[in-house]
């Protein structure tokens, strides 16, 4: 029932922009108000008394954030049941608020027919607002990708009941391609709508490109979640697993409610809420934008100069890397390195005679990041997230380091956790790239506004200081 949480605590970025919104409808409840007042229609209101709008405002924003237990909202589609109950809670608590302020406050004073008025349009508001943005969503997930392909593990009784609830509230986002359950004479559905047995997972998300993974197994088969979801991570599947009497949850893994079922999913992934994506996309696109107009033509009037002067050979360096989903892309950087036949396959290393020497500036200084900018603003990456890999690394470490794939889930960075906390550079050891993988993994479960704007400055403070593995 949260619009966003990390570890128990609400993302700040989300208060601030729905504490706008609030704050922003109560304005426009009081100038509806004051309109009326001002025009004279007939309301038999007294209007000269300014403190009891400070003091109804005041009452209305600590009702909202009360009802809500700090922006806890109900999601539209857990059923109307419960939306029911939140605004219940809501008008009862404003209520009691309301009644308290009276005693405070000189009876004569009180223009008693404002307050039904300002509470009625601000009451509607709130509505129209949570509606509006669950519409928002819906649009945007339809517009977006139109629906995503899941498969069933487990046909017993809370598949069939994920499958119902799905199937019903979940249309616009799902295509459910069918059960695949070993038919051992428990399932309560018909065998054409089981796909395949559960031992042949793999081979059926190959081959129908599965998309989301919902494993409904009994806790027992532990084992065999584990190995789903371990082939999930691998492979890019988003994986859920229905909750179920004696699962083991960690306290790495978040639940949210399909309905009345709980389903855990293997990490809490903020960047999963369509807010929280239009929030960080519009980060991207000012601060690229900024730094393609303002910083970028200078710099690369004079760095382009000089590696034209100091070696033959283009001003750029396109490299083709892996960005989010796994998708291929052309990376954008200034040349570092003397035109050679290793750049897609060799890692720099300490003293690289392939390195020229304004080539050693620029990698020391993380200058020669600077056209990712162009990544950003395109779409391809994001400033802040796991650094995209060559390909050929990406291949060589994919089946080595555990949850390595699952930075994909997100877009690459021109700068990230795990570089401003000095894994950057040169991996030769396996250690050294979970340490990384770590890092990213991190990231993606922690990810804040705010956490991104450190980052940016803690880039910026290791550029002007130097950093011991950039070279």
């Amino acid at each position: 029932m949260y619009v966003l949480r990390i570890n128990g605590k609400n993302l700040p970025v989300v208060k601030t922009l729905y504490l706008g919104g609030v704050l922003l409808m109560l304005s426009f409840a009081y100038v509806l108000v004051d309109q009326f007042i001002n025009r004279e229609i007939p309301l038999g209101i007294p209007t000269q008394n300014n403190f009891f709008y400070f003091l109804l405002g005041l009452l209305l924003l600590i009702t909202f954030l009360l009802a809500n237990k700090l922006f806890r909202f109900p999601k539209a589609n857990l059923g109307k049941l419960i939306l029911l109950d939140w605004f219940f809670h809501t008008v009862l608590l404003s209520v009691l608020l309301a009644t308290i302020a009276i005693l405070f406050v000189r009876a004569q004073a009180l223009p008693r027919i404002n307050i039904f008025w300002v509470y009625g349009i601000f009451f509607g508001l709130v509505i129209g607002f949570r509606y509006m943005q669950n519409l928002i969503q819906a649009l945007y997930r339809q517009i977006s990708n139109p629906h995503k392909s899941m498969v069933i593990i487990g046909a017993g009784l809370k598949g069939t009941q994920l499958f119902e609830y799905v199937h019903k509230n979940h249309q616009n986002k799902y295509k459910i391609l069918g059960y695949l359950d070993d038919m051992n004479g428990n399932t309560m559905i018909g065998a054409d709508q089981v796909v395949g047995s559960v031992d042949d997972f793999a081979s059926y998300f190959d081959q129908n490109k599965v998309q989301e993974v919902f494993c409904a197994l009994p806790s027992y088969a532990d084992e065999k979640i584990k190995a789903i979801q371990q082939y999930c991570e691998q492979h890019l599947i988003r994986f859920r697993k229905v909750y179920d009497e004696g699962m083991f949850v960690s306290s790495r893994e978040a639940r949210v409610q399909f309905g009345n079922l709980p389903i855990v999913l293997p990490r809490h992934e903020p960047l999963q809420s369509t807010l929280s994506q239009g929030v960080k996309r519009l980060f991207d696109i000012l601060f690229s934008g900024f730094v393609l107009l303002f910083v970028f033509p200078p710099v690369l009037l004079v760095i382009g100069t000089m590696i034209k002067l100091t070696s033959k050979g283009p001003v750029f360096f396109l490299q083709r890397r892996n960005g989010q989903h796994n998708k291929e892309f052309r990376c954008w950087k200034f040349r570092t390195m003397v035109v050679n036949d290793q750049s897609d396959s060799k890692q720099a290393t300490k003293d690289d005679p392939r390195v020229t020497p304004i080539g050693a500036f620029l990698r020391k200084t993380n200058l020669d990041e600077l056209p990712q900018f162009i990544n950003v603003f395109k779409g391809d990456m994001s400033v802040v997230g796991p650094r995209p890999h060559p390909i050929k690394l990406n291949e060589s470490f994919k089946d080595v380091v555990e949850k390595y794939m699952a930075r994909h889930f997100v877009k690459p960075g021109v700068t990230g956790l795990a570089q401003v906390n000095g894994f950057r550079g040169e991996t030769r050891e396996k250690k050294q790239m979970q340490k990384r993988i770590q890092y990213d993994i991190h990231y993606i479960g922690n990810w804040s506004l705010w956490l991104d704007i450190k980052i940016v400055f803690l880039t910026i403070w290791n550029m002007v200081h130097g950093e011991e593995n950039a070279y």
